[in-house]
């Protein structure tokens, strides 16, 4: 269990140990990770208390992703995130896919396992991104 404040900057860091690691459906560590995968191995690695589901599809029918969130995270208005907290997108009706907002020299970015492009990487969050967004969560007790 997390002891002392978890602090936005220790997410990020934590999230960018993965950069380059393979994209993996349903991963959750070395041999690869998906966008969920990425949230629990950083998690893990924080030693934040979480829940991980599995079993899940690679094209979302439902506001499931959502709905699991909502158990160890707390919702954030989405003009109010900021670096460290984890946004959700929909490509169509249902929310699919996950990330952490970090920032580059005060430019938006988005750090996430990114399928067609098969690795964990940290790009500007320029189009499609922006328009894609559904919600943003922050891990309890974040500062």
């Amino acid at each position: 269990m997390h002891s002392e404040p978890l602090r936005a900057d220790n997410v990020i860091a934590e999230a960018r140990r993965w950069i380059g690691a393979r994209w993996r459906h349903q991963g959750r560590g070395p041999a690869g990770v998906d966008c969920i995968g990425l949230l629990i191995v950083v998690a893990d690695g924080l030693r934040v208390p979480h829940h991980d589901v599995q079993g899940y599809d690679r094209r979302a029918t439902s506001h499931r992703l959502v709905e699991e969130f909502a158990v160890d995270l707390a919702p954030v208005p989405l003009p109010e995130a900021r670096p460290g907290d984890i946004l959700v997108f929909a490509e169509t009706t249902y929310p699919c896919h996950a990330g952490f907002l970090t920032a580059r020299h005060g430019v938006p970015h988005l750090l996430h396992a990114h399928a067609l492009r098969r690795c964990v990487l940290e790009e500007p969050l320029v189009a499609p991104w922006p328009d894609r967004r559904r919600a943003a969560w922050r891990m309890p007790g974040m500062i």
